[in-house]
């Protein structure tokens, strides 16, 4: 069967490269979501927070820690994720995941 000149052009149209592969389109939207993100996100590494921890502090210790953030230019979730990280290599402690 002999392909109209239509259906030619359509076929070229996919066999020229003119649309990138599966590869090239997850890395394109891999780059778009990181263009998205704030500094914050960033410096994270791209990292999202998924797990959630309350605390209970005295008011004097919530204080200080916002000083501290505030010294820092972190927000409160990352100063305590360096104070955390900080004290577990003190003391040789690791994640078990």
């Amino acid at each position: 069967m002999k392909d109209t000149d239509y259906e030619i052009e359509f076929i070229s149209l996919f066999g020229n490269g003119r649309y990138a592969s599966k590869t090239r389109t997850e890395e394109r939207l891999k780059a778009e979501r990181r263009s998205q993100m704030s500094d914050r996100q960033l410096s994270r590494g791209g990292r999202a927070r998924s797990a959630q921890m309350n605390v209970r502090t005295t008011p004097a210790v919530k204080q200080l820690a916002a000083k501290v953030a505030a010294k820092l230019g972190t927000g409160l979730a990352e100063t305590l994720e360096l104070a955390i990280s900080e004290l577990a290599s003190q003391h040789g402690v690791t994640p078990d995941a």
